[in-house]
């Protein structure tokens, strides 16, 4: 089978031609482009059967990211196995919020002369925020929490290509609940935001998160318990975080924002688009 043969063969099972060049070019170790210069590039019999057996399953809706173990974040590459969540582009919000702000405070930083900034993950999976964010902002600290085993096990070993093992600092735990006693300027998270009706969606859209951990995307709370919960303990923390940062659906909008005020009535809340000007990330300032 030539890759022209493979290609056609996949158009037939699976709508997604991406899909399968992607696929094709991990199954052969060649780059994409490679398969437009040498389409009559012959497969190998194992290499044959390895790509009809992922086509096979990517047209049961897995998601690529899982078939081929990588997926990019930020313009990296991140190991990735069924016991984390597949990154998505939208998170990227958070790393642009960060960076932004940051580098507004710099200046004010080095005035107050106040020693490294602390950056805290919480449920990092993973870790491609925590470990995307050591790699951006070098001058920074970082310690990431989770609750799963295998989850940090993912996370350290992306931390570790990427050369940043040594600047993050991991602890398995829930939420806040290892960290507690320390002082944390920047706090991030992506917690499960999932809820039931959410869960029983089997659109197109949704079909892949069947294959992804559901204790990394659904909750009870209509998604926002695991929210409500790092709320109420950063609230009982001496020293807050001045930013916090949380994804969430953006039909929780107005949900999230009555919780935040009721649990941090001092704090200004504002809401972040992703690059499909849907509502993404809600801002947390604490002054």
């Amino acid at each position: 089978m030539t890759i022209k043969q493979s290609l056609q063969y996949s158009n037939k099972r699976t709508s997604a031609r991406l899909d399968a060049e992607v696929i094709l070019s991990f199954v052969i170790n060649k780059p994409k482009e490679f398969l437009y210069t040498y389409p009559e590039f012959e497969l190998t019999k194992s290499q044959e059967k390895k790509f009809k057996e992922l086509v096979k399953r990517r047209a049961k809706g897995e998601p690529v990211a899982y078939l081929i173990g990588k997926k990019e974040f930020y313009g990296r590459e991140f190991f990735i196995n069924k016991d984390v969540l597949v990154p998505r582009p939208e998170t990227e919000v958070i790393v642009e919020t960060v960076l932004d702000s940051c580098l507004r405070r710099n200046d004010e930083r080095k005035s107050r002369n106040d020693g490294d900034k602390i950056v805290a993950e919480i449920g990092t999976g993973s870790s491609c925020l925590a470990t995307t964010l050591a790699k951006e902002i070098p001058e920074i600290k970082i310690i990431a929490t989770d609750i799963c085993e295998k989850a940090l096990k993912v996370a350290k070993r992306n931390a570790k290509e990427h050369k940043v093992l040594s600047k993050i600092k991991f602890y398995k735990g829930s939420l806040l609940e290892p960290i507690k006693n320390k002082r944390i300027n920047i706090l991030v998270a992506n917690l499960p935001y999932g809820w039931q009706e959410w869960k029983n969606n089997c659109s197109m859209e949704t079909v892949g998160l069947k294959f992804e951990p559901a204790k990394a995307l659904f909750t009870d709370e209509k998604g926002l318990k695991l929210y409500r919960e790092l709320l109420e303990q950063i609230a009982n923390k001496k020293h807050q975080p001045k930013l916090i940062l949380f994804e969430i659906d953006p039909r929780q909008k107005d949900t999230i924002k009555k919780l935040i005020k009721k649990i941090l009535p001092n704090s200004k809340i504002t809401f972040i688009k992703d690059l499909a000007y849907k509502t993404r990330v809600v801002k947390i300032e604490n002054h």
